[in-house]
Order: C-alpha cells, then structure tokens, then sequence
C-alpha cells in the first residue's frame, strides 16, 4: 500500500507542477520524468478532465518541449482534439442564445460555456467540457423548452418538478448536451436565479447577445456548484482537482473584480465557511493561488483541506465517507434552515426531516440515497 501511495504521490506532485499558476514554477519535476514516469501522471491528469489543461499550461510556460516525446505528442493530440470539440460546442452555444433572443430571452450562460465567452486571456482548448448550460427566467420556460424543439434537440433526461433545472437535451451529431437551467444551483437560497440575473452584464458574440454572471457571483457559483450542490463534496472531504483547477484559474483571471467580502459574508451567513476556506486553501496548496481574504483561514477549514488531501492521495477511502457524507449533507444546516425556518433548532429539524423522508421513501430507496 505505502508503494501504491508513493507512485500516486509522485505523479499528483507532477501534476501540479505542470499546473502551477505561475508559469515560471512550471515543469522542473515534468522535465526530469522518463517515458514510463509520464504513465501515472498522464493517468492521473485523465483521471481528473485535465490532460489539455496539461499541455495548454506547459506550451503557455515554453516547456512542452522538454518533456518526453511520446508524452508531448499525447498532450498536443487531446489539446488539439479538445480545441476542436470546444469550437464546435461554442457554436453550438451561439445558436442556441441567438434563437432564444429572437423569442425574446436573453440567457445566463455558466461553467464550460461561460468560459469560451468571458475568458478571452484563457486557452479556450484548455477546459474538457460535456454540456452547456443556460439559464433563463422561470416566467420563459416553456419557450425556452419550445426554442430547443425546433432547433431540433430532444428530452434526453427530464428532471423532476422543483428540481433547479428543467433537464438536459440533445440533438443527434452535437458534442454537447444542453443544461437548461431555472435556478444555478439546488440550492437556490444561496444563490438566487434573479440575484445573478439582476448583477449579469449583457455582452454580444456574434449574432447573440448574452448574459455574463458577475465576477463575484462566478467564482461564488463555481465554488458552490464543485462542493455544496449535488453529491456534496464538501461533505465527503473530496474535491476534484479538474474542478479546483477551473476555479484557481477563474481567480486569478478576474481576482480584482471579485467582492470578496460578499462571498465571505454569503458563506458566513449559511454557516459554510469552512467550505470556503478549506477551497481557498487547497487551490492556494496545490495551485498557488495567492490567499485572496482579509482573514486568515479558520481551524475548520484547514483541517478539511487536509482530509481532502489525505482523500487524493488515497482515493479508496473516498468509500469510507459517502454514508457519513451523505448524511451531513442531508441534514446540513442551511438546508435544514430552508426548509424548515427559524423554529426549533437543529434537534427538531433533524427530526422532522428524518419524519418526512421515511414517509416518502421506502427502505431500499433510503439505502440507495444514503450511499450514491
């Protein structure tokens, strides 16, 4: 085990040296690996969606020359390949948003879409992405679904009835499906649809005219969506590098424009600081980026980021805190808090939360939620 450690250890250290926000600090330990060195890592970065993000970041630093050939060539292929995909998804994107104008809707666009559109300084073949995502007004649902029929996409995956998208669709011959979105995120109490829509600045590509999230609520957005939203990484202590690489790389793009001060508070307010600080500080570890608060990192914080290091190291153990992940997610406490206000206190949340599940699921679907 402590050999399997070692090897894995090894290629993450590797990793991130190519990946090393300052492209001056890129590439010493990539340029003295052999051929079958570059195995685990080029593995690893495959594992993570960041094998072209790899090249793109070591081409940026003027060192992709001197790392094996056969690795070059294979980081040059899926840079290439991935350059081509994501020019095909942005005109895709473009089609989309310019139909939908024409009905009278101006989307939000997010994630992978919104970087081939506001990150004119960022390799646009850099980010692997398998959707685009669009958000619109509830009040234009049914003509933003009508829209995406007549282009014809069809409902590959309907999502149910209050869920914070309509479900994802798609069209035979695209690369990518289609997220339509009401809300960004489940948890639409952080992060309101309107709150972004009323701060997101309209810019035209092309034929379209499309809505840019503000910086602040972007780079809040995407920490929410990486650890709150969905499975709940937060709550697993895992995090994705392909996820925390975005999110470094979105800082350090539009670190000035961000009100920092707004996400610190925002996170304060829904008890989730430590999910805050643990991010900030593992980009900071891995990727350099440089503390952006006016505080420094809590207790919490700290101590998750290193449960989620011991987790990239050991990624069996990732088994291990599903059911105890799945379980604080359920009864977080900006959840419970949503749900079911101010009266009573954690202790009756918890117990009428517990109360109202089993009345609506049985024991194999309890079991299934508890360990997905």
């Amino acid at each position: 085990m402590l050999g399997l450690v070692t090897r894995r250890g090894a290629a993450l250290r590797a990793l991130l040296d190519g990946l090393h926000l300052d492209p001056g600090r890129r590439g010493a330990i990539l340029a003295t690996l052999d051929s079958d060195a570059w195995i685990p890592v080029i593995g690893l970065a495959n594992e993570h969606r960041l094998a072209p993000a790899l090249g793109s970041a070591l081409q940026d630093a003027g060192v992709l020359n001197t790392i094996p050939d056969d690795a070059r060539h294979y980081l040059e292929l899926l840079h290439h390949s991935n350059g081509a995909r994501n020019g095909i998804i942005r005109n895709q994107a473009v089609e989309i948003i310019a139909t939908l104008n024409r009905r009278g809707i101006r989307p939000l666009v997010l994630k992978g879409a919104l970087s081939l559109f506001a990150d004119r300084e960022r390799d646009p073949a850099a980010r692997m992405m398998s959707d685009i995502d669009i958000v619109v007004p509830m009040s234009a649902r049914t003509t933003a679904e009508e829209t995406l029929y007549s282009l014809g996409y069809h409902i590959a995956d309907r999502y149910p009835e209050g869920h914070h998208a309509v479900g994802e669709f798609k069209r035979e011959g695209d690369p990518a499906a289609v997220d339509l979105h009401l809300e960004l995120i489940d948890q639409r109490y952080i992060l309101p649809a309107v709150s972004v829509f009323s701060d997101a600045r309209p810019t035209i590509v092309e034929n379209a005219t499309i809505l840019l999230p503000s910086a602040t609520h972007r780079v809040l957005h995407t920490l929410l969506h990486a650890q709150i939203h969905h499975l709940g990484n937060f709550y697993r202590d895992h995090v994705s590098l392909g996820q925390l690489y975005d999110f470094a790389t979105i800082v350090a793009l539009h670190r000035s424009d961000v009100d920092w001060l707004s996400i610190d508070l925002c996170m304060q307010e829904h008890r989730l600081t430590p999910a805050l600080d643990s991010y900030l500080a593992l980009a900071d570890e891995l990727f350099g980026l440089p503390w952006p608060l006016c505080r420094a990192p809590g207790t919490a914080g700290q101590r998750h980021a290193q449960r989620c290091l011991l987790q990239l190291h050991l990624p069996a153990l990732e088994g291990v805190f599903i059911l105890v992940g799945n379980l604080r997610a359920a009864f977080a406490w900006h959840r419970m808090r949503a749900t079911y206000g101010d009266r009573g206190g954690p202790l009756t949340w918890h117990g009428r939360h517990t109360w109202q599940y089993l009345k609506r699921h049985d024991v194999r679907q309890t079991i299934a939620r508890l360990f997905r």
